[in-house]
């Protein structure tokens, strides 16, 4: 699963959601409609967990 939060923890975006095969895969994020920020990106992958700090700047 790969989801995008706020600062405040609010989901932004739900990426990825369904069963990924074994190898490499790259998620895009289609940001046009959100404002400048500071945002989080979580990738859950069954017991591995990676949170990322995104900054959009328009």
């Amino acid at each position: 699963m790969s989801v995008i939060y706020d600062v405040s923890g609010r989901v932004i975006d739900n990426l990825v959601s369904d069963y990924k095969s074994e190898g490499s895969h790259e998620v895009l994020w289609n940001a046009s409609s959100m404002p400048s920020g500071i945002y989080f990106a979580r990738l859950n992958v069954n017991v591995f967990v990676n949170t990322q700090k995104l900054m959009l700047i328009k």
